[in-house]
């Protein structure tokens, strides 16, 4: 999919997003591994296993949901504004908050990995 047509771009990847999901009784039964030190479950969501993207996509769409200019794709987060400047923080802050209302962080700028106001940005 293409973008066009905005502004403003913010790009946001979550930090081990997986883990604040916590299982049920039943699948921390499934999530067991065996070490020689004795058998543990998971409580919380792990990453390699082959449902947690799916699991995980949908919790955030699910959070996500009713906001037309934000994209999700497992735990990265664009969000395009074609207004103004203050507009685009206005949506951010509303992004920002639903994350925090459940304890999700994003990942520091200083990694390279996420963006804030990028200006005409081409997202291919």
């Amino acid at each position: 999919m293409k973008l066009e047509g905005f502004m403003y771009a913010t790009s946001l990847d979550l930090n081990m997003g997986y883990y604040h999901i916590v299982l049920s009784p039943d699948a921390r039964k499934i999530c067991t591994i065996v070490t020689p030190f004795g058998k543990y479950e998971y409580q919380r969501l792990p990453m390699g296993l082959c449902n947690s993207p799916d699991i995980f996509q949908e919790w955030m769409s699910e959070l996500m949901a009713g906001l037309k200019f934000v994209r999700v794709y497992i735990d990265n987060i664009l969000i395009t504004t074609s207004a103004t400047w203050d507009d685009h923080l206005m949506k951010l802050d509303e992004v920002l908050s639903r994350l925090k209302s459940i304890g999700l962080k994003v990942l520091p700028l200083i990694q390279n990995v996420c963006t804030i106001g990028r200006v005409n940005s081409i997202f291919v």
